[in-house]
């Protein structure tokens, strides 16, 4: 009947899907369903967390479980080993990226091969090209895809580079939630790449130097 093929359609996708799924219990990162972008209130805080590079990286543990803090920085990211704590001070809890991804490969192994994936591509790739496959490989949804992407970012920095057009001098700033969306889910730039470049801390600390003068001499020049 009707419901024994879909039983069997069932088996078959978690047949497929069983080394690769998300191995834990959180019911927002390990099932494929529908995205609620403008309520997802949770996910943005822990978004904004992980992308917001002037600070270090912490949450605080005194907060409700269902904002981002707990929700996904420390249930998902802390707890299955993605980030791992340094110290706490009061109610935060510092932390910093695991840089071996064996240590969550099992757990989350769409987030250990997308880190793998950015790092040794060696040419352009469209970012929501690259989600979409990631979103049909793995079985998951957006809520997971967004979080994972976020986790990148904070994980390769400056040294991720997204270009609005391929060839173009200037870069997307991926800085928030928002512009997140924008570039994976909205898909407002459809002609946006992105590139691995590493770019070593006095070259970091070069680029930012260089962006202070230009942007005081703007200042100077309007004035």
């Amino acid at each position: 009947g009707a419901s024994d093929d879909d039983a069997a359609a069932v088996k078959m996708l978690e047949n497929i899907y069983e080394s690769r799924r998300n191995k834990i219990n959180h019911e927002d990162i390990n099932k494929s369903h529908l995205f609620k972008e403008s309520s997802n209130a949770a996910l943005r805080e822990a978004v904004e967390i992980l992308l917001d590079f002037n600070k270090p990286l912490y949450f605080r543990k005194d907060y409700a479980a269902d904002r981002g803090d707990i929700k996904y920085m420390q249930n998902v990211l802390l707890q299955h080993g993605v980030i791992k704590q340094v110290q706490t001070i009061g109610n935060q809890v510092i932390c910093e990226l695991e840089q071996d991804t064996n240590k969550f490969v099992k757990v989350m192994p769409a987030l250990a091969a997308m880190l793998q994936e950015l790092k040794s591509f060696g040419t352009s790739i469209k970012p929501h090209g690259l989600i979409e496959d990631y979103m049909k490989t793995y079985g998951i949804g957006f809520n997971a895809a967004i979080l994972f992407f976020a986790v990148a970012k904070r994980y390769y920095k400056d040294s991720l580079i997204i270009l609005p057009e391929a060839h173009d001098i200037g870069t997307l700033k991926v800085t928030s939630y928002d512009s997140l969306l924008d570039l994976l889910y909205y898909q407002k730039y459809k002609n946006a790449v992105m590139e691995y470049k590493q770019i070593q801390e006095h070259d970091a600390f070069f680029i930012k130097e260089m962006y202070k003068l230009i942007t005081n001499e703007r200042i100077a020049v309007v004035a």
